[in-house]
């Protein structure tokens, strides 16, 4: 069982990255740990660029057995860290010495990651060194035969962990594929997760996402919907589990609830059609699925193409040569 709270702070001891090697390689076993979940401050956890390099002096200077298995288990938990973190960053060896490099090939240190990034390499590098130091605990009631390779550990592992926030800080884009990766590379550990964001919880099956309310006594139950969130998207999430009454700004709500009690009391009034092309013009009632689509309808109302508007879109020539320009500029942006 491992849980982590939102304090997620690295230690500047070298002993403490040292120390954590030589679970690694030992396989020490330390299966519970909460320190971070229910404390204001903790420093337990590791620098994952320090534990690395650390783990490469191990391999360079061991010169019995263990030499091949600190050089794989290294290699793996470097592979596995590097699927779940985003495409922004890898990290990646010199002839020296390892770092984080991005998409521009600069090379970075760890206290050089956004927040956001930081917290959650540095909380996934615990996760899985911890898990890592299991190994030999795993492979006790096994035979010979059966014992699972240090590469394929991640897929065995059985066990409970709780992050609390765990999207904290994060891109959506991140938020939204995080679970699924977890689900992915430690298919028999459960994860209790939890989050304040729509984007984080889409994609997930009926039994997998729940929201807890308190009720009218003020104690605290949990409630789980029906259909899960596979088919849905984050504006209906935001509704259905997050008791939002309502997904746009105050002052576009204002606008609408002002619109509707004049259309009902005054629908002479001037204000009435003023309000109208306001709304319109606020992208309100089309669906908008991803950001292709929000720039091409962008495109479309910078040319005067209105979709809420029928007479606007019949009037589109598709005969006239200048549609083929259009066709071809919509073209680019879809594509």
């Amino acid at each position: 069982f491992l849980a982590y709270g939102t304090n997620t702070f690295i230690s500047d001891s070298k002993n403490k990255f040292s120390t954590r090697v030589q679970e690694v390689i030992a396989e020490v076993p330390k299966w519970y740990h909460t320190q971070s979940l229910f404390s204001d401050y903790n420093d337990e956890f590791v620098d994952p660029i320090d534990f690395f390099n650390e783990m490469e002096r191990y391999e360079f200077h061991d010169v019995d057995e263990k030499k091949a298995e600190i050089k794989l288990a290294k290699d793996y938990l470097i592979r596995i860290l590097n699927e779940l973190i985003p495409n922004k960053y890898r990290i990646q060896k010199n002839k020296t010495n390892y770092f984080f490099v991005d998409e521009q090939g600069n090379q970075l240190k760890t206290q050089q990651l956004s927040e956001g990034y930081r917290a959650n390499v540095i909380l996934l590098t615990d996760m899985l060194t911890r898990l890592l130091s299991l190994r030999e605990e795993m492979n006790s009631s096994l035979g010979e035969e059966e014992k699972i390779p240090i590469d394929k550990a991640f897929e065995q592992m059985k066990g409970i962990i709780a992050i609390d926030e765990f999207d904290r800080h994060l891109h959506p884009t991140w938020q939204r594929d995080f679970v699924n990766k977890l689900a992915k590379y430690f298919p028999k550990i459960q994860f209790v997760l939890t989050t304040h964001n729509p984007m984080a919880i889409l994609d997930r099956a009926e039994d997998e996402v729940h929201q807890i309310i308190e009720n009218a006594e003020g104690n605290y139950e949990v409630v789980k919907h029906e259909g899960g969130t596979k088919n849905m998207d984050v504006v209906v999430a935001l509704l259905k589990y997050f008791e939002t009454d309502s997904v746009v700004s105050t002052n576009l709500q204002e606008k609408l609830d002002r619109y509707y009690l004049l259309l009902e009391t005054e629908p002479e009034n001037p204000e009435v059609e003023e309000l109208l092309q306001e709304i319109k013009n606020a992208y309100l009632g089309i669906t908008i699925p991803d950001y292709k689509y929000l720039t091409y309808l962008k495109f479309l109302r910078e040319k005067g193409i209105d979709l809420n508007d029928r007479k606007s879109l019949d009037s589109i020539d598709f005969d006239n040569p200048e549609w083929d320009g259009l066709a071809d500029e919509i073209s680019k942006i879809l594509n």
